[in-house]
């Protein structure tokens, strides 16, 4: 078995020799690699090292949380943490990536070495990063985490220091480990209040100084990460997706931060420094919201997430302008081959709303009748070998919009742009299979009935097989541990009651039509 490149994003140098030239930037398990598109080949790798000596290290991470929570490393025959997020910096030197111990790690990747790949900087989050974006300064980050947090963090931040750039206060019970980890030292001082009998003089308020008193020691209060960090912006349920924005507004630039969550709401915040002040929100859906996607040049947001639609908003007015059916002729048959090899052909579900979950949504470039350069929508819809798209001029049209279905051969995992073309990469584990196709996009009719029609690029893909011959993870991982890596927006879907067999079955000795809904 071949492990597929789970995530994937361009770098474009700006400046010297390379300005221009496009190199992927995949990752496989826990590996890095560069690939010079241009030249085929493959260029530099890397893998985040591994703290040797003893046969296991204990790292404690208590940034955020519980002191007695810790991650077991072990040095030799080891699980590596693997790669779950890339994120380019418009220079296109520099690369931050997140990995699922945790960790950010800002890389700088040297152009005139063959991309080399050099850690600049790391630090440990308290708590798992969903989503990364590096801002046009090329200086500041954007990390959302799964808990509802939005951090901006410089890409040069150091540890100890405080946002202002003076030295951090550091407690003397506490040394500063790798990467920001704070490892408490033994032998804490106990606890002893503030108050005392001479200052307390009401009944109740003694009986709590006997009670504190009485405590040997209070638990270590949680302190929050160790390297300079700013907390913009916080929702109460679990943040799926976010797009940065920069829009013109009274006559200056203001740029925006948009969140998606499990509880279907897609908030609109203002971006640093006002990131407290939350210009609406754009509410429609009624099953989580996974995916964001902002068209460029236009005021056009696409949401896509648990419900058999995608929506396209209007953002700045939080207006939902239409409602994009997924049609279940398209993918129901794509649905019953997926059950029957996950379930050993169980009956399929006909509802195809419980079994859409857009797992990303992608704006690509295509040819339209007049040679232009124009812009159209990928929808990728989890473990379905399918793409469906939509063309901007069908997007902003009032009518009804239809979306195309794109077959495919394997699942698609992500989407890059290089020129007119779009690189993607699939979950294509047997031996030898193309873990990358490269297609071009072409409309073919008027513009009112032309239909998008995708060929596969044969010079780009045959630059591409270095990629398929690169051997990365050697075949001991296991498919659940490529599962598990690869797959898991379907698991936002909250379960509701009526989803119980039992309520099932109430819905079928009802009377028809007596349960349902006005669309």
């Amino acid at each position: 078995m071949q492990h597929p490149f789970q995530c994937i994003t361009i770098l474009q140098p700006a400046s010297g020799p390379q300005k221009g030239k496009a190199f992927l930037i995949a990752a496989c398990d826990s590996k890095l690699v560069s690939f010079d598109i241009e030249e085929g080949k493959l260029v530099s790798q890397y893998e985040p090292a591994i703290d040797e000596g003893n046969e296991q290290s204990i790292r404690t991470q208590t940034s955020g949380e519980r002191p007695t929570k810790r991650q077991r490393v072990e040095s030799h025959n080891c699980d590596r943490p693997r790669f779950i997020l890339l994120a380019a910096a418009p220079d296109g030197c520099h690369l931050v990536t997140v990995s699922d111990d945790k960790c950010v790690r800002v890389l700088r990747v040297d152009h005139t070495q063959n991309s080399k790949f050099t850690e600049v900087n790391a630090w440990f989050m308290p708590k798992r990063p969903c989503v990364i974006e590096v801002l046009p300064d090329n200086q500041s980050v954007l990390i959302a985490d799964k808990f509802g947090d939005v951090y901006s963090i410089s890409m040069f931040a150091r540890h100890g220091e405080a946002l202002d750039g003076t030295a951090g206060k550091k407690a003397e019970d506490k040394t500063v480990g790798s990467y920001g980890q704070k490892e408490a030292k033994e032998g804490n001082a106990p606890f002893k209040p503030s108050a005392t009998e001479l200052t307390v003089h009401t009944k109740r308020n003694r009986k709590a100084l006997e009670a504190q008193m009485k405590q040997k020691q209070f638990s270590k209060r949680k302190e929050g990460p160790d390297f300079e960090h700013q907390l913009l912006l916080g929702h109460v349920s679990m943040l799926t997706d976010m797009v940065h924005a920069t829009r013109e507004a009274e006559g200056r630039q203001r740029s925006y931060i948009l969140t998606a969550d499990r509880d279907e709401h897609i908030r609109v915040s203002r971006g640093p420094p006002q990131s407290h002040v939350i210009e609406g929100y754009c509410l429609g859906h009624s099953e989580f919201v996974s995916k964001l996607c902002l068209v460029p040049r236009t005021d056009i947001l696409v949401s896509g997430g648990g419900d058999n639609w995608v929506g396209v908003w209007d953002w700045l007015n939080f207006k939902l302008r239409k409602k994009v059916k997924i049609e279940s002729t398209m993918i129901d048959k794509s649905i019953q081959e997926i059950q029957q090899s996950v379930n050993g052909g169980s009956r399929v579900n006909d509802n195809v709303e419980s079994h859409t979950a857009v797992s990303g949504i992608w704006p690509v470039p295509f040819r339209n009748e007049s040679g232009e350069t124009d812009t159209a929508i990928l929808i990728a819809l989890e473990r379905l070998p399918l793409f469906l798209t939509a063309t901007l001029s069908e997007l902003e049209s009032e009518d009804d919009t239809t979306l195309t279905s794109f077959p495919l051969k394997y699942h698609p995992l992500d989407v890059v742009c290089v020129g007119d073309n779009i690189v993607v990469s699939f979950d294509a584990r047997e031996d030898g299979s193309p873990r990358f196709q490269a297609y071009t996009c072409v409309k073919k009719g008027s513009e009112s009935i032309g239909a998008l029609v995708w060929t596969i690029n044969e010079s780009m893909t045959d630059r591409l097989k270095c990629i398929t011959e690169y051997i990365g993870v050697k075949s001991e991982v296991e498919h659940k541990k490529v599962d598990d890596l690869l797959y898991g927006v379907a698991n936002l879907r909250k379960r509701r009651v009526w989803d119980t067999p039992a309520s099932s079955e109430h819905a079928a000795e009802a009377e028809p039509g007596e349960d349902e809904e006005e669309d």
